[in-house]
């Protein structure tokens, strides 16, 4: 009778085991099943801010203003870089002028 008594116990003790480790895994799962969810809905929020942006673009290369400047944009590109520089540099000290 101690020998049953024994390996009910065990069996028992293993039982128990088994079930926490159950629980431990259904906890871990739940857990990645969030950590899924916020990242489908940052990605979601990352494509949607995509779209955005590429309607913005877009707006802005089919607008007026920038095709009517696109032959001073190619005359731009032909200059020196050093050139393109330091009229960028002076744009940018005038730009901050301009807000005072």
């Amino acid at each position: 009778m101690t020998q049953e008594a024994d390996r009910l116990a065990r069996t028992t003790q293993r039982l128990a085991q088994a079930r926490r480790h159950g629980h431990d895994l259904a906890e871990a799962l739940l857990r990645t099943q969030e950590a899924l969810l916020r990242a489908q809905e940052n990605v979601q929020r990352a494509e949607a801010g995509e779209a955005e942006a590429r309607r913005e673009r877009d707006a802005i290369l089919s607008s007026t203003s920038w095709r009517a400047t696109e032959f001073l944009r190619s005359l731009a590109a032909r200059l020196p870089v050093w050139v393109r520089r330091s009229v960028r540099a002076g744009m940018a000290r005038l730009s901050r002028y301009s807000r005072r």
